[in-house]
């Protein structure tokens, strides 16, 4: 199945700007970076995945990644909204496929493989997200997914998945629930996870752990 991952360059003042507003345009930046890593990652570690990243524009930053990750070259999104790139996305080639971002350097890649086998009998399928949104979604192919271009999907809000249902052309699949990572509130719980499994995001857990370690060892 193809993995379009959707992110953005870790420019500071341009990315994770919620979190910027807590921790600095700089941390966040680097924090994203580190998402990024993680996220890919996970994707690559199973097998049957085929990871491609989808960027708001091109930049330095990805062609080392792909080079580390094996991946094709970047493929920058479409103009409009998160509703219409995201159709694009999984419309882009036949095929089963999903659309994830980087907002969840923690998702497992035993979740997005249930997403891929949801798909042998649904459509559709999304994982939900505490805050009302989702962390995937993902299509068979069999149909198109336009309707994720509906103006009535409320996006970046607590109604996007029950918008995102009902725009839909048929029943969606749900695999377990996931959180992603934009608020501060957000970030404390990434932070006791990464604390109780640090192999769940290295990167992600050797940025935000790794100087509290180092200062523990005195």
């Amino acid at each position: 199945m193809r993995v379009a991952i959707f992110t953005r360059p870790p420019i500071p003042g341009r990315c994770k700007t919620r979190l910027a507003r807590a921790i600095g345009d700089a941390r966040a930046a680097e924090l994203h970076a580190a998402f990024v890593i993680d996220t890919i990652t996970h994707v690559r570690a199973r097998d049957g995945l085929r990871p491609e990243l989808h960027v708001t524009e091109d930049h330095p930053f990805f062609a080392p990644l792909c080079t580390r990750f094996d991946l094709p070259p970047p493929i920058v999104q479409v103009e409009g909204d998160l509703g219409a790139r995201m159709s694009h996305a999984l419309d882009l080639a036949p095929g089963p496929a999903c659309v994830i971002g980087t907002d969840a350097p923690t998702l497992p890649h035993a979740l997005i493989g249930a997403a891929s086998i949801a798909l042998g009998e649904r459509d559709f399928v999304c994982t939900p997200a505490s805050d009302g949104g989702y962390v995937l979604i993902g299509s068979a192919s069999r149909a198109p997914s336009t309707f994720l271009a509906d103006p009535r999907i409320r996006w970046s809000s607590r109604h996007a998945l029950a918008d995102t249902m009902r725009a839909a052309p048929s029943p969606f699949a749900l695999t377990a629930p996931w959180y992603d990572v934009d608020e501060p509130a957000d970030l404390a719980l990434l932070t006791t996870h990464l604390t109780l499994d640090p192999r769940a995001a290295p990167a992600t857990a050797d940025l935000l752990l790794g100087q509290r370690r180092r200062t523990s060892t005195f």
